[in-house]
């Protein structure tokens, strides 16, 4: 099959009215801006422009004046508010002013190995996970950058590699609340604060059962999200963290917490810091060390809830639903494992009838073996029921 004839194009720019040239040379793509707003002067850089490149050459285009990082950030910034969460654009609002102003001080000191630099820079700080973050904010906003022909050439922004662990900037204690320790914390709350009657106990429970988010538990309105008497909690995209817009089905005990507390129009519970009070439990609860009782938080129960809705349903993509997570490779992240689920899992396992060839001098120890433990066999019910995890059973020639 004949190969595609290698040429060029022009495409204007909807906001900068620059005409960009694309073209393929050897395999490779390349996107150039002509820094041009008239067609036929586009057209004579754009044919030097892939000559250059044809020849091996540097390209060098005649560039506008430079405009300053901290502006070009700012319209970013403004630009993606309207597709992401206010989270997502404040936590990329702080990688730059935090991470990147720093280290580039203009647009062009962002290259290929200033990036790589960064990374390893960034991995003495922090773990692989958050320089991952930080590196696709900065992919997001060159690209950015590139469609509106602020930039020439894309740099290549490689994450770091698999094996690369990176360094813990904090010691966070994940703190395992399976179903009693979640029971005798609630039970440890006070039904309401001192100061401004709010119903911290209410409230965690409410977390508890529906796992999700703070943020968007404290923002639900009645009645956008819910209605008196309804068995289904409507969760919009401008209150969830992933913009996952969907319907939610509510426990008896959830159900009741929202008939309790909704008093008409308007939120449901409201902003308010829970930190003191659910630290205040646990350390009377009497069932959390003193480093679990620092660092739990409301996340640790979203994180319990999940975990224990995994144990009862394998369902994930049920769960998955529940948390609002749009794939679940997320949601296992939130599923831990505990010696319960690991001896239900070997109690389910099913045992093999092994056989075991032997001499007649190993006779005598395998027959003492075989005395002391305790076989069982197991019988599968049908349809792969769950039965008792079977032993292996001997056969001696």
């Amino acid at each position: 099959m004949a190969r595609k004839p290698e040429g060029f194009t022009l495409h204007r720019d909807d906001r900068t009215r620059f005409w960009i040239v694309r073209f393929t040379r050897n395999g490779q793509r390349y996107k150039r801006s002509t820094r041009e707003r008239n067609r036929s002067s586009a057209q004579e850089i754009a044919s030097r422009i892939v000559g250059e490149v044809t020849q091996g050459r540097v390209v060098s285009v005649a560039r506008t004046p430079a405009i300053d990082l901290d502006v070009l950030v700012g319209q970013y910034l403004v630009d993606i508010s309207a597709e992401l969460a206010p989270e997502t654009v404040a936590t990329y609002q702080a990688y730059f002013v935090n991470n990147f102003a720093p280290r580039f001080h203009s647009l062009g000191s962002i290259s290929s190995s200033a990036m790589q630099d960064y990374s390893r820079a960034r991995l003495r700080q922090v773990k692989r996970g958050t320089v991952c973050k930080e590196l696709s904010a900065m992919r997001g906003f060159l690209k950015w950058c590139s469609d509106r022909g602020y930039l020439a050439e894309m740099p290549v922004i490689k994450d770091p590699p698999a094996r690369s662990t990176g360094t813990t900037a904090c010691q966070k204690v994940r703190v395992d609340l399976e179903n009693d320790r979640a029971a005798k914390l609630i039970a440890a709350l006070p039904e309401w604060s001192k100061r401004t009657r709010y119903p911290v106990r209410d409230l965690i429970l409410f977390i508890w059962e529906t796992a999700l988010r703070r943020r968007t538990v404290q923002r639900l309105r009645c009645p956008e999200h819910w209605q008196p008497g309804a068995t289904t909690l409507r969760i919009a995209e401008d209150i969830d963290k992933a913009r996952f817009g969907r319907e939610v089905e509510l426990s008896e005990v959830a159900q009741a917490l929202l008939n309790r507390h909704c008093d008409g129009p308007g939120l449901i519970w409201g902003a308010f810091d829970c930190r003191p009070a659910l630290r205040n439990a646990a350390r009377d609860a009497g069932c959390f060390t003193e480093q679990e009782i620092r660092h739990l938080s409301l996340h640790d129960l979203r994180h319990g809830a999940l975990t224990e809705l995994a144990s009862v349903s394998p369902n994930l993509p049920g769960i998955a639903h529940i948390a609002g997570h749009k794939r679940v490779s997320t949601t296992t992240q939130y599923v831990h494992s505990n010696r319960e689920q690991t001896r239900a899992v070997l109690k389910a396992r099913p045992g093999i009838p092994v056989t075991i060839p032997v001499t007649d001098s190993k006779l005598a120890d395998l027959n003492q073996v075989a005395e002391v433990l305790t076989l069982r066999n197991h019988t599968a019910s049908e349809g792969g029921g769950i039965g008792r995890r079977a032993g292996f059973r001997f056969q001696c020639p």
